[in-house]
C-alpha cells in the first residue's frame, strides 16, 4: 500500500483475488492501431511502462495476486481467468 493511501477504505473487505493482465506495451500500442483507435496522450510508450510498473509492483508479493499474460491469443486470456475465478468458488 502506498503510503498516501493509509486509512483509505479501511472498513472494506479485502479482495479474495487481483487479476493483473500484464501486455507489454508494443503489443498494446499495436493492437490500439490495429482497432484504428486514436493516441492519446496517455498512449505514449513512456506513460505506458511507468502505468505498468506501477501496476507490477502494487501486486508484488502480494499472494492473492495473479499475473496473467494477456499478449496470449483471447480464448486462452478467457481460459486463464476463468481458472483463477473458479479456483475461488
Amino acid at each position: 500500500m502506498l503510503p498516501d493511501q493509509a486509512g483509505v477504505a479501511r472498513e472494506v473487505r479485502p479482495a479474495d483475488l487481483t487479476l493483473l493482465l500484464d501486455l507489454p506495451v508494443a503489443v498494446a500500442a499495436a493492437r490500439r492501431r490495429a482497432a484504428g483507435r486514436t493516441e492519446e496522450r496517455y498512449d505514449a510508450d513512456a506513460v505506458q511502462e511507468r502505468v505498468a510498473a506501477a501496476y507490477r509492483a502494487l501486486v508484488a508479493g502480494d499472494s492473492k495476486a495473479l499475473t496473467i499474460d494477456a499478449s496470449a491469443a483471447i480464448d486462452d486470456v478467457t481460459r486463464a481467468i476463468t481458472a483463477a475465478v473458479d479456483r475461488l468458488l
